[in-house]
């Protein structure tokens, strides 16, 4: 017996013209997919750039050592996600964010745990993240909004992706103080900015 995929998302009514596009850009769903992105990605980087500090305050020399290389070795192997990524977005498109967002509070957690499998299981998770987060953005832009102002919509959340993501050095010379007492709370605090996306989807 032949499976009956879900029917594709509908493509926005006003997707013509300046009008179109300024419609898009206000849209809820439209929000809603820059923030995901937004938070997703600063949560990615902030990874990237405090990762090896963590590792320091976490584990001796040896251990510390051992788990940067994991990482490093682990990052360029996100493209093994792609299948992944196909099958969520061919077959549960309307879930996709959702497990993407269910994967980052996992790695959120298991980075906060002095633990070396609970770190390994995060690196696993966070070298499919980047892609997995771009190619639903790039997906479901392209089925809510169509392909006339695709690449305009694109750049408009490739500029604010830019810009939040900036708050990751701040929030990493905030360690050690009142507000980040550690790392611990650093990795909490990263997890917990993604929770409020699972509340409220936007709309999609």
């Amino acid at each position: 017996v032949s499976s009956v995929k879900e029917p594709m998302l509908p493509v926005c009514q006003a997707d013509k013209g300046s009008n179109g596009f300024r419609n898009a850009v206000r849209s809820s769903r439209f929000l809603y997919l820059i923030i995901f992105c937004s938070i997703g990605i600063l949560r990615l980087n902030f990874v990237v750039l405090s990762i090896n500090t963590q590792l320091q305050t976490f584990f001796d020399s040896h251990e510390a050592s051992a788990l940067s290389l994991v990482f490093s070795s682990l990052l360029p192997w996100g493209g093994l996600a792609a299948p992944l990524t196909a099958y969520l977005l061919d077959h549960h498109r309307h879930l996709a964010y959702r497990v993407n967002l269910g994967l980052s509070i996992v790695y959120g957690v298991c980075l906060a745990a002095p633990s070396m499998p609970a770190q390994v299981l995060a690196y696993v998770i966070i070298s499919v993240s980047r892609q997995l987060t771009y190619t639903i953005v790039f997906a479901l832009t392209s089925s809510l909004f169509g392909q006339e102002h695709l690449g305009k919509l694109l750049a408009v959340n490739n500029v604010v992706v830019f810009t939040v993501g900036l708050l990751q050095y701040p929030i990493a010379a905030a360690v050690g103080g009142p507000w980040l007492t550690s790392w611990t709370a650093a990795d909490l605090f990263m997890t917990a900015i993604a929770l409020p996306l699972l509340l409220s989807n936007g709309g999609l």
